[in-house]
Formats: C-alpha cells, structure tokens, sequence
C-alpha cells in the first residue's frame, strides 16, 4: 500500500537530486508528515532518505568519473555536493574508497541505481538460495590477501563486505601478490569466525559471536614471492567449502 507514496517521493529526489533536497519537501511530495515518511522509507526501503539521497549522488559521480574527463572538483558540485572535500568524504563512506583512486582503476562498484531498491512490507525479506549448496572435496591450497573486520550486528556486514571488495581491486592489492590487472586469477573472500560455527548461538537461539574478520584475497603458489603479506591461509587437502552457483564461500573457524 505505500509502493506508490514511496515512489512520488523518490521521484521528486530524483528530479531534484543535485539540489539542495529537505527532508520535509520529500515528505510532502509523497503526501505524509516528516515523521511518518521518514518512519516508512526506512522501514519499507531498508535505509534512512538521508542515505539514500547520499548513495544515489555517490553513485551518479561515479558514473562521472568514469564516463568524462571532467575534474573531480566539478563532478563534486555537478552532482549536488558543497565541496570536494564532502565529496571525498561521502564517496569514500560509501565505496571504501577515494574518488581519485577510483578514477585511477575505474573497477566495478556497487552502485544504488534509482529505483533499484526492493520495497519492503514490514518484514525482514526472505532470501531462498538459488541452488543447494554443493559440498566438495578439493586439493590444498593457499590464499593470500587483506584482512577486514565487520560483523553480524544488524546486518552490518552486509554492507562491509562489497565496501571491503571495492578497497581491494581499486587499490590493485593482486597486485602485491604477484597479478597483473588482466591477468587471469581466483580471488576469495574467506570469513575467519573467532568462534566455532556450532557455538554461535546462545540456548535462545540468539547468535552470539557477532563480530568477524573477512579477507578478500586471491589464490597463490606456494613458491611465490610478495611485497608484503598481510594474511596467509592455508586450505589443507580435502578441506570441504560450499559451493553455490558458482561462487565459492569458506567459512574458517580459529581461537585466540
């Protein structure tokens, strides 16, 4: 029932979006008071209009910077900010990167495209698995790369994790580890769980262990030379990981 007051009020954010927007004229475009519209966009949408107006002007300079030549400094008020200082400080918020070293390596980001947000009815949204898992014995190997911090908390990794991707291919980081730009490589992102997976829930049910570190790194030889290590697993012989459409996800359990 609110999909279509949601949408006059993401409309008038996208006509207006390199202008100065108030909170107040989004809500009466859609018709409600501050204070509801505010209550549902971020119940329905999943974020606060505050962020969303963010990441779509984050989002809209990035396509700047990789579409024109233009200078940052006048992408930076084209798309709506006050300086170009505010500017590297929101771009870097959401992309986990400077708007610089993005115009140096242009690498895919994830960008909030408009209208691209699901509407949400009140509840958390379920999301089946395309496929099941396919559990599969592989060869040792080693994987070496960045480690993160994030956690569970709110759902908080969600949103870590294509930020820490972002940091590893615009800062070229394969490259360290003996890659070129082109070259054919397997990165990995591994979860480093600082409990053991059964003992992540209390009695209640409730998961305990929120916090986790997660490296985004890419497979080595053994007989490689690097600038510098940062993280360095070893993946012993039938090590069993999940397999889902292709993707690979491991999940590592260690104690201090």
């Amino acid at each position: 029932m609110y999909e279509k007051f949601l949408k006059l009020g993401t409309d008038y954010i996208e006509q207006n979006l390199f202008l100065t927007i108030s909170l107040e004229q989004c809500a009466n475009a859609a018709g409600y008071s501050l204070y509801h519209y505010c209550r549902v966009f971020n119940t329905a949408m999943g974020i606060t209009v505050k962020e969303y107006i963010r990441k779509r002007r984050a989002s809209e300079a990035a396509k700047m910077i990789n579409e024109t030549s233009l200078p940052l400094v006048e992408i930076a008020y084209r798309c709506g900010f006050n300086s170009q200082e505010n500017f590297i400080r929101v771009f870097k918020s959401v992309f986990g990167i400077t708007p610089s070293d993005y115009k140096k390596t242009r690498y895919s980001l994830h960008l909030l495209e408009r209208d691209s947000l699901p509407v949400k009815v009140f509840r958390e949204p379920v999301y089946p698995l395309p496929e099941e898992p396919k559990i599969m014995f592989i060869h040792s190997f080693q994987v070496t790369g960045k480690r993160n911090s994030t956690t569970f908390d709110n759902g908080q990794h969600l949103l870590d994790i294509p930020v820490f991707w972002n940091r590893f291919y615009a800062q070229g980081m394969y490259e360290q580890f003996g890659y070129a730009k082109e070259q054919e490589r397997a990165d990995y992102g591994v979860s480093l769980l600082k409990e053991a997976a059964a003992d992540l829930y209390d009695v209640n049910n409730q998961r305990k262990g929120l916090d986790f570190d997660y490296l985004t790194g890419v497979k080595v030889t053994y007989d490689k030379k690097y600038q510098q290590i940062l993280i360095m697993l070893l993946f012993p012989k039938d090590f069993m990981p999940y397999f889902i459409t292709g993707q690979l996800t491991l999940m590592i359990s260690f104690k201090n």
